[in-house]
């Protein structure tokens, strides 16, 4: 599977089910008001050919590495020949990146036993972009791609796109105006029944328990939302990257965590999907357990 099973892919059977801890991201804010770009962060994904990199092998730039607390516009440039994502977690205050290293070093190892997922743009094609809006308190954070590679069939971050940065300060949790709201429980999804392929969505994770996230892929012609699932559940035998591709969306937050997605759809038939591994389910991706709903945009 070419870009599907992002943070299964990490630990073969990892549970990103952990319930937040107290360093876990903020709701979804106080204010109103269009409040998106009080700071940006720039990820570019390439694979660049250099002579510390002369296999090619996917890595990210970052803007800046520090932010101010507060609402962040997060900016995912895909340069590279692969699809690529940025998913953000955030270490917990007694642990550091060498724990996170450790963790993820681990065939069982749990990244969220040290950090919180909080937020990111979901998987892009080559030469997409994905623009995504997230409170961050302060702490200490991780971008990473858990996509996996084509060819070495190992997570891009184990090929060395990982970065980290500092969040500082007490900034104020903040709303932007958004078309209406997606939402994930444990197992689907509830999406309104008009979308917007240009609008700004609020995607909050209801489960009490459960991670989740928006990953959005385009169907192609003729395949459908229980195509894929049968595929994904394996029902039918199939490749997925057969029915649908990557089309953007939001990465995983905590229980009840929120960010929003600025969509980049052209009309046609899509999918929500969230891969996140279930540990009851021996690691089974949610989208396995019916996690996968249709909609159109128009």
């Amino acid at each position: 599977m070419r870009a599907r099973i992002r943070f299964a892919a990490v630990v073969a059977a990892a549970a990103l089910t952990t319930a937040p801890t107290a360093s876990a991201l903020a709701d979804d804010g106080h204010h109103h008001g269009d409040q998106r770009g009080t700071q940006v962060l720039d990820v570019t994904a390439s694979n660049p050919v250099t002579a510390s990199n002369p296999q090619g092998q996917p890595r990210y730039k970052l803007s800046t590495d520090t932010l101010q607390a507060g609402l962040e516009t997060i900016r995912l440039h895909n340069t590279g020949t692969e699809p690529h994502q940025v998913q953000l977690l955030r270490l917990h205050d007694d642990k550091t990146f060498s724990d996170l290293s450790t963790v993820l070093a681990d065939p069982k190892g749990d990244p969220l036993t040290v950090a919180d997922a909080t937020g990111g743009s979901n998987t892009i094609l080559p030469g997409a972009k994905q623009e995504t809006y997230v409170n961050l308190r302060a702490g200490h954070y991780v971008a990473l791609c858990f996509v996996t590679d084509e060819v070495s069939n190992v997570p891009h971050f184990a090929e060395g796109m990982i970065a980290q940065f500092e969040v500082t300060g007490a900034g104020t949790s903040q709303r932007p105006d958004a078309e209406g709201t997606i939402s994930a429980f444990s197992f689907g999804f509830n999406i309104p029944a008009y979308v917007d392929g240009h609008g700004i969505y609020r995607f909050k994770n209801l489960s009490d328990t459960d991670s989740h996230e928006l990953t959005i892929e385009r169907l192609a012609p003729g395949k459908t939302a229980a195509d894929f699932l049968n595929v994904i559940s394996g029902k039918v035998a199939g490749n997925p990257n057969d029915i649908a591709a990557p089309a953007g969306g939001g990465g995983a937050v905590a229980p009840h965590g929120v960010d929003w997605v600025r969509l980049n759809l052209v009309p046609g038939d899509y999918i929500a999907v969230c891969f996140v591994p279930d540990a009851e389910a021996q690691g089974a991706p949610h989208a396995a357990l019916g996690m996968v709903r249709g909609f159109s945009v128009r």
